[in-house]
C-alpha cells in the first residue's frame, strides 16, 4: 500500500490523497502501460524492480489512467529505503507528470516522418532536415541518385564534414539563419548542377525552432533553356535591328524620289495623279516611322542606359514641355501627383510618359482631354497610372494594344505606328514592371505600371 502522497500527485492522478493510499503499486486500476502503450507486467513495475534490483530506479516512462479513463504519462525515480538491518522497509518515489512533453515529442517524431517520407521522394531535386549543429538527421532525393550520393553517406554528418570550404561560405549564413528562424532562397552550382536552394526553419506545437530544412531543386534543363532562349532573342534583336537599319537606305531613296517627281512633275498631274503621289508619300513617311519604332523596339535591352537614381516628376515636366503645343492645341486639364523617385533608365522611362500621355490627348475625340497622372505605393512597387476620359478601349481587345504593329483603328481614324504601347511594355519589363490598361468602350482608359520601389524615397 502506498504510505504518503503529495499534494502534486493529486494533480497528476486526478485522484485524493486517501484514494492514492489506498491503492496498492500493481492494483490493476493504475492501468499501466509501458512507453509503447504496452501493458507492464508485475515485473516490470518500478516498485517490483526496485525491490528485485535493490537498486535505484531513474526515469522509468510508463502511463497509468486516470479516474475518467485519461491516461497521464509519468516519468518515475525511485530508491529502497533500507533499516538498521540492511534490509528494505520502504521505498521512495518522486513522480513528473510528462504528458505535454511527450505529446511534443510524438508531434516532433511524426513531423520528421512526415519530412522523411518527403525527402525519400522529392522529384528532381533533394531534401535534408539539420539540426542545431548542422548535422542532416534525414536526407532525400531524386537528386540524390542523379550525383551518385547516398543518403547514409549524408545522415549524421555536418555540413563542416560534406562541403568544401568555398560551397560551405556560401551555404553557412543561409543554415544559421534558417536554425534562427529566418527563410531564404539562393541559387548556387553543385555538382556541375544549376540549383535553387531554399532554407527554413522547422517549428514544433509551441511555434519553436527545433531544427532546419534545406530544399534544393535542379534547374540545370531550365538554366540552359534559358540561356538558348536569351541567344534566340539577342539573335532576332540583331536580325530585326540589321533589317531595320538595311531598310532605311533604300526607304530614303523612295522617298527622295517621290518628292522629286512631286517637286518636278507636280504641276502636271491631274488631280488623280496629285492624289496618288500623296498616298505614295504618306506611305514612305510611315514606313519611315515604323522603322523607327521597330529600331527603337530591338534596342530596349541591348542600348539601354545604365539604371540611376531618376524623379519621374523631373521627367513627366519634361514631357509635358514637349507636349505643350498639343496639350494648347486641345485645350488638355492635365493633372499629377507627386511622382516618386526611382531607379531606371531616364530616356526610356521618358519614352514610356511621352507615349502614354500621347495617346491620351490623341484619343479623347471632340471632347477637351482630361488625363490625371497618379502613383501609387503597392509594398514594395509603384504603381505609376495614367487616366483619360478618350473613347476607351474594347475588353476584348485590350491585350493587342500591347502587341508590335497591332492597331485598333485605321490611318485615317488616328495616326500611329502600332509600336508605342508594345515598346512600353518592353520598357517597363527591363525595369522590372508590368503594364496594363482597365477601360470600356466610351468610358475612358487608365494605362497603369508598376516599378520597383526604392529606398528612402522622396514620397
Amino acid at each position: 500500500m502506498l504510505q504518503f502522497a503529495s499534494d502534486r500527485a493529486e494533480e497528476i492522478y486526478d485522484r485524493s490523497k486517501d484514494q492514492i493510499n489506498s491503492l496498492s503499486f500493481d492494483d490493476s486500476e493504475w492501468k499501466e502501460v509501458d512507453a509503447d502503450g504496452e501493458p507492464l507486467s508485475r515485473d516490470e513495475k518500478p516498485f517490483s524492480r526496485i525491490m528485485e534490483s535493490e537498486e535505484p530506479l531513474f526515469d522509468q516512462v510508463h502511463g497509468v489512467s486516470r479516474p475518467g479513463g485519461e491516461r497521464v504519462w509519468i516519468s518515475i525515480n525511485g530508491a529502497p529505503v533500507y533499516d538498521d538491518c540492511g534490509e528494505i522497509e520502504s521505498v521512495v518515489f518522486s513522480t513528473e507528470d510528462i504528458t505535454d512533453r511527450r505529446e511534443q515529442q510524438r508531434a516532433v517524431e511524426e513531423s520528421e516522418r512526415r519530412y522523411r517520407t518527403l525527402a525519400e521522394n522529392f522529384p528532381n531535386g533533394a531534401v535534408g532536415l539539420f539540426d542545431d549543429n548542422m548535422r542532416y538527421t534525414a536526407v532525400g532525393g531524386e537528386l540524390l541518385d542523379a550525383t551518385g550520393v547516398s543518403p547514409e553517406d549524408r545522415i549524421g554528418c555536418s555540413v563542416y564534414d560534406i562541403c568544401p570550404d568555398d560551397l560551405l561560405e556560401e551555404i553557412e549564413p543561409h543554415f544559421e539563419a534558417a536554425l534562427e528562424g529566418k527563410a531564404n532562397s539562393f541559387e548556387l552550382e553543385y555538382h556541375d548542377r544549376d540549383l535553387f536552394v531554399y532554407t527554413l526553419p522547422v517549428r514544433n506545437a509551441n511555434d519553436e525552432v527545433y531544427a532546419g530544412m534545406v530544399v534544393s531543386q535542379d534547374i540545370t534543363e531550365r538554366r540552359e533553356y534559358q540561356r538558348k532562349l536569351e541567344e534566340s532573342n539577342e539573335r532576332l534583336e540583331q536580325f530585326a535591328y540589321a533589317a531595320s537599319h538595311d531598310l532605311q537606305e533604300p526607304l530614303r531613296m523612295v522617298t527622295s524620289y517621290l518628292e522629286l517627281v512631286d517637286n518636278r512633275y507636280g504641276d502636271e498631274l491631274d488631280e488623280d495623279g496629285e492624289e496618288f503621289l500623296e498616298f505614295a508619300i504618306d506611305g514612305a513617311e510611315r514606313m519611315r516611322q515604323m522603322i523607327d519604332g521597330l529600331l527603337e523596339y530591338s534596342r530596349v535591352d541591348t542600348h539601354g542606359d545604365p539604371f540611376e537614381p531618376v524623379d519621374l516628376d523631373d521627367i513627366l515636366e519634361d514631357v509635358l514641355e514637349d507636349l505643350q503645343i498639343r496639350i494648347d492645341e486641345r485645350n488638355a486639364e492635365i493633372t499629377t501627383d507627386d511622382l516618386p523617385c526611382i531607379d531606371g533608365d531616364d530616356s526610356q522611362l521618358r519614352q514610356v510618359f511621352q507615349n502614354l500621355l500621347s495617346n491620351a490627348i490623341k484619343y479623347s475625340e471632340d471632347e477637351p482631354p482630361q488625363v490625371d497622372i497618379s502613383a501609387t505605393r503597392d509594398d514594395e512597387q509603384w504603381i505609376i497610372s495614367v487616366q483619360d476620359n478618350g473613347i476607351g478601349i474594347d475588353p476584348d481587345e485590350q491585350e493587342r494594344i500591347f502587341e508590335v504593329f497591332q492597331r485598333l483603328h485605321t490611318h485615317e481614324e488616328h495616326s500611329g505606328t502600332g509600336i508605342g504601347l508594345a515598346l512600353c511594355r518592353r520598357i517597363v519589363e527591363r525595369h522590372g514592371g508590368n503594364i496594363w490598361v482597365e477601360s470600356g468602350l466610351d468610358e475612358g482608359s487608365t494605362l497603369s505600371f508598376t516599378v520597383p520601389a526604392v529606398s528612402g524615397n522622396k514620397t
